[in-house]
């Protein structure tokens, strides 16, 4: 069974260093955010690339698939980290190094902490010509959030993120990243 397939040459030849990751992160999450390190100070990545467009609606027709061909839903013991273990796996499978791990509290539409969550955090170019999003990086590549469940995106700076039945709308505070 070959769900793979080659998007492009691209993600082998763009990449962001861990320090301008960093630096997205920061800037739309906040410090303290980004977690690169494994143990005793070893980090674990240090070049990361994104996807376009075009390839992040490639990852979403073989991510979907994985989820129905091997009946990965929730309930049962397959919960929100799953979901974001195979989000990133499936983005591997593809070539990209970009799909993180994430997790943090949901809030409500009142403000109030309505519990605690995993999901993803990738890099997103806002245009589908490589050379564009390296030349303006720091504009053009945004660390979107992605909700591996509903197969969501939600931009980092908006207001309310996502739609949960019996909750209503609810944003996201990121207390982690991770790309391990």
């Amino acid at each position: 069974m070959s769900y793979i397939r080659s998007i492009s040459a691209y993600q082998f030849h763009y990449f962001l260093h861990e320090l301008a990751v960093r630096q997205l992160i920061e800037k739309y999450y906040g410090k303290d955010i980004w977690h690169n390190i494994a143990w005793d100070g070893v980090g674990v990545d240090e070049i990361f690339n994104f996807f376009t467009p075009t390839s992040f609606n490639e990852f979403l027709r073989l991510f979907r698939k994985v989820k129905e061909e091997y009946g990965f839903n929730y309930g049962g013991v397959i919960d929100c980290d799953d979901f974001s273990s195979l989000a990133k796996a499936v983005a591997s499978l593809l070539g990209f190094n970009c799909m993180f791990k994430a997790g943090g509290e949901i809030i409500d539409e009142r403000n109030d902490l309505a519990g605690y969550h995993a999901y993803n955090v990738t890099l997103y170019c806002l245009r589908d010509e490589p050379a564009e999003c390296m030349s303006r990086w720091g504009t053009l590549i945004l660390p979107i959030l992605f909700e591996p469940q509903t197969d969501e995106v939600a931009a980092p700076q908006w207001d309310m993120h996502f739609y949960i039945y019996g909750l209503g709308w609810v944003k996201y505070i990121t207390k982690v990243i991770k790309p391990w």
